[in-house]
């Protein structure tokens, strides 16, 4: 059934009067060219998937029956025009998000029963503030839907914008709030004291550079031989081999002829498998909904500014007004059409078998007893015809009538994947595919000079305020600073350390002092011992900047303020000036123009003295030069 046909439905279903939508059809599953209706109104679990691409078990239902019957019909009410319209403002959501919103207003309405509450009219700011403060003080896996997945104040708010909804549809509910929730706070941001999305930093794991590379070294290594591995895989899945036992012929066979075991082979499978999952996200930086949304061939070439381009085409999910999504293109690299290849085959291995289950399938709905039975086994059927083609094909323990038990990895199976690749990998820290979605933004921005415009594009955000919070993770620009930091004292303590060879020439009052501390006995002892560490350690407290003509190593402000930027001579006379071989022949060049400005005698006689002295500064400086120059060294 379509999504328009859907809304219609739902439309029709709320314009009547909540005492007549009791048997309303509200979920279809099309079978042989038949709707067989799905799931009706007042079911007590309303069945949304055939209106979700590859749902979970966990958001397909609407669970009227965790509801007190009292509370039932404003409950309803209360989601179906949700569904039908949406928020004041908003676009009308897809069935995921009313599921969501289905286990928020469970939770509340629950907890108003709990407190003999039994009609949205009755909840005052003050009770709805109450419950509030319910969610704030009790644990978190008491009343949250997702067992504490999420932190407790953003969990928080989660459940009350789904709580808020008898207020804003008041105009079209037959049981409404009458009084603002919210009305002493600034919103449910305010009352649920967090933060706006805009004004708070994003708390995804980032990897660092590092760790990426960690990562991805390690599923280079899983991925050797992998394509031996799929092809002993799919002759076991062909013959049907079981795992290694010394009763099973077929097994010993497999081992003799191929010189690896069974289970062997299927453990390297699944390791081949976790590195191309996670290699795919790392490259790709797509959403998990828009990975498992892949299909054969994903990858294709095009031009684009005069270049031949990979790309990868799948479905996005986020923002689009279709329910089972929006063919959207994502820029890819050659090497996530390799990938793609390999997890194309490795599906192919159930693909045969699932062919087959959906041809056995017809069999079973003939001899269905019942409606119910024969619309749950065109959902299964459904299911499976819009996973045919895709990449991500596995075989669960969960069995389907007629259709066995293979189906799309759900996002839950790929964060295993991942976390077992990151795992072999080393790694300790939080692995999903939001978390290497979020590092592949990061990498992309911070090290490879990408463009944040087009990451926008690429990530199918709708502004680019939530890009910047992907890029920007204080974690991570702490450990750049650092690196930065390290950076700097390092080439601090190199510049340091060549000054304290006792074979280079400094100059400069600094410079002086340098040398004569260097040749004394008993600092000669220390450099011998270890140069570099005692260069190392000086550096950390030395300001050192660089002039072009010498380095100023002067304590705190440069007395000079900044001058000898641009008049040398300044530091020609200052003690806080280092001058080394390298600067010589800008030194040279200075006591050439100043030779060539006093031929010329037309300064006057102070214009003279002040050419006489810096004359005699710079002598001072070439003079340690010189006298080297002399000596033959």
């Amino acid at each position: 059934m379509s999504a328009n046909s859907n809304r219609k439905a739902v439309e029709r279903i709320t314009s009547l009067h909540a005492e007549a939508r009791d048997g309303e059809v509200v979920s279809w599953i099309e079978c042989k060219g038949e709707l067989i209706p799905l799931s009706y109104y007042g079911d007590d679990r309303i069945d949304l998937s055939p209106y979700m691409p590859n749902p979970a078990s966990d958001v397909a239902f609407i669970k009227a029956s965790k509801v007190d019957s009292r509370w039932r019909h404003s409950f309803l009410d209360t989601l179906f025009t949700y569904w039908s319209k949406g928020r004041p403002g908003s676009t009308r959501p897809k069935a995921s998000s009313v599921v969501r919103v289905s286990q928020s207003l469970t939770i509340f309405v629950n907890w108003l029963a709990a407190n003999d509450i039994w009609r949205f009219q009755d909840v005052s700011p003050l009770v709805f503030r109450q419950f509030v403060e319910h969610l704030s003080t009790s644990p978190i896996e008491s009343w949250h839907p997702r067992k504490g997945s999420k932190r407790r104040a953003e969990g928080i708010k989660s459940v009350v914008w789904g709580c808020v909804l008898p207020w804003e549809l008041r105009a079209s509910l037959a049981d409404p709030m009458k009084g603002c929730p919210y009305a002493y706070e600034r919103g449910v941001t305010g009352l649920t004291k967090t933060r706006s999305r805009a004004s708070r930093e994003a708390q995804t794991y980032c990897l660092s550079a590092a760790e990426y590379t960690q990562l991805y070294d390690s599923c280079e290594r899983d991925l050797v031989d992998a394509d031996r591995v799929i092809d002993h895989m799919s002759i076991l899945e062909k013959y049907n081999v079981a795992y290694d036992r010394r009763t099973d012929m077929p097994a010993i066979k497999f081992a003799r002829n191929w010189g690896v075991s069974a289970s062997d082979t299927r453990r390297q499978f699944s390791i081949v498998r976790d590195a191309l999952v996670t290699q795919l996200a790392m490259l790709v930086g797509m959403r998990a909904s828009e990975l498992l949304s892949l299909e054969r061939d994903p990858v294709f070439k095009r031009s684009l500014g005069g270049l031949e381009l990979d790309w990868i085409r799948g479905r996005t999910f986020k923002g689009s007004s279709d329910d089972l999504g929006t063919l959207t293109e994502w820029l890819a690299t050659e090497r996530v059409g390799w990938i793609c290849e390999r997890l194309d085959r490795m599906s192919k291995i159930h693909r045969a078998p699932l062919v087959g289950q959906l041809a056995a399938a017809f069999f079973e709905y003939k001899e269905a007893n019942s409606e119910r039975q024969r619309a749950k086994i065109a959902k299964a059927e459904d299911r499976a015809r819009r996973s045919l083609n895709s990449i991500f094909l596995v075989k669960t323990n969960r069995k389907s009538f007629a259709l066995g038990s293979i189906s799309v990895a759900s996002r839950t199976i790929l964060a295993v994947w991942m976390r077992r690749a990151a795992r072999r990998a080393g790694l300790t820290c939080p692995m999903s595919p939001h978390v290497l979605r979020r590092s592949f933004a990061y990498m992309v921005v911070r090290y490879c000079q990408g463009d944040i415009r087009y990451l926008k594009e690429h990530f199918k955000h709708w502004s680019i305020d939530t890009t910047q919070l992907y890029v920007t993770h204080g974690a991570r620009d702490d450990e750049l600073a650092d690196e930065i930091g390290k950076a700097i004292l390092d080439a601090k303590a190199d510049l340091v350390s060549s000054w304290l060879d006792n074979e280079v020439t400094l100059s400069g009052m600094a410079g002086r002092r340098v040398t004569e501390t260097r040749s004394k006995p008993e600092f000669a002892a220390i450099l011998r011992e270890d140069r570099r560490a005692l260069a190392a350690s000086l550096a950390d407290g030395l300001v050192i900047r660089s002039t072009g003509h010498s380095w100023c190593v002067a304590a705190g402000k440069p007395p000079c303020g900044g001058v000898g930027l641009y008049d040398a001579l300044h530091c020609a006379r200052c003690d806080g000036a280092v001058i080394t071989r390298e600067e010589l022949d800008i030194w040279v060049a200075l006591k050439s123009e100043l030779q060539a400005v006093a031929i010329e005698d037309d300064c006057g006689p102070g214009g003279a003295q002040a050419i006489k002295r810096g004359l005699a500064s710079i002598e001072e400086v070439l003079e340690p030069f010189t006298r080297d120059q002399s000596n033959g060294t």
